[in-house]
């Protein structure tokens, strides 16, 4: 019965996270440049977020959102900023902390590659 309960919260979890991914992803769609004002743009498959109290603007795959550490970021945005933001997502902690899940991330990333591939051979 436990097990059912840690299921059907995680698939709650997973729903809300799609949920909130497809909303920040339209917004991202019209971002803006912080340094120029001018239109940035961002790739198909990625998305623009600024983090920190200095809106330090990031360009990243939307895959990584998946991951566990950007769950509770984004956690945190809908807390603090709730789904009424305009323009590009806004990740409220510190840019180094955000760097520090970026490179965790990325390593996680480059050790399944590299796992895909050992498998192949």
């Amino acid at each position: 019965m436990e097990s059912t309960k840690r299921r059907c919260s995680k698939i709650t979890e997973m729903v809300k996270l799609q949920q909130i991914l497809k909303k920040w992803k339209n917004l991202s769609v019209g971002a803006q440049s912080f340094s120029d004002n001018a239109a940035a743009v961002v790739p198909k498959g990625y998305l623009a977020v600024s983090v920190g109290e200095e809106m330090r603007r990031f360009v990243i795959p939307t895959e990584y959102l998946g991951h566990r550490a950007f769950a509770a970021l984004l956690g945190k945005a809908e807390e603090e900023f709730g789904f009424g933001q305009e323009g590009v997502l806004r990740i409220p902690c510190e840019v180094a902390a955000f760097e520090s899940v970026l490179r965790a991330v990325e390593k996680k990333k480059k050790k399944k590659i590299h796992n895909k591939n050992l498998n192949k051979d």
